[in-house]
């Protein structure tokens, strides 16, 4: 299983001019052959600073067809069975904290709370210094995917 960080699709989307804009495209060109997820966070976080360059009507194709447009599977939330309302939350919130004790914001605490809960075998991000060292998972640059993924 593959997670892919939010700045890979920003990049593609808002950045073309950005020096890393073919490598970018050439991992994004994968995704279909792929067992990829995306994080439902990531998505809330992609569409929140979307939000700034295109209208709602846009907003809400992307957010609503993103996992089409990409070919990702949206990650919801993982929870532990059987615990609802108050004793959901703190779980959650417990789970959450234990990754930014670990140096982490909190989006990538939520992100690293997913790639531990699901065993997520690697991550691809252009931020791999937030990731490494946060768990037993892989991280690595799109860039350096392609190159071990011809």
């Amino acid at each position: 299983m593959i997670l892919v960080d939010s700045n890979i699709f920003l990049i593609d989307r808002f950045f073309k001019r950005d020096p890393r804009f073919n490598e970018n495209k050439s991992f994004l060109d994968k995704l279909g052959q792929l067992d990829v997820y995306f994080s439902i966070f990531s998505l809330l976080e992609l569409c929140g600073i979307a939000s700034f360059n295109l209208s709602q009507y846009e907003i809400n194709l992307w957010f609503f067809d993103f996992s089409t447009v990409y070919n990702v599977r949206i990650l919801e939330p993982s929870f532990k069975r059987n615990i609802f309302g108050q004793e959901f939350f703190d779980d959650f919130l417990t789970r959450l904290f234990d990754e930014m004790e670990k140096k982490a914001t909190l989006l990538d605490a939520l992100i690293l709370k997913e790639i531990n809960t699901y065993n997520i075998g690697t991550l691809v991000t252009w931020n791999k210094k937030h990731f490494e060292h946060h768990g037993n998972f892989e991280v690595l640059t799109p860039e350096e995917f392609n190159c071990k993924n011809p």
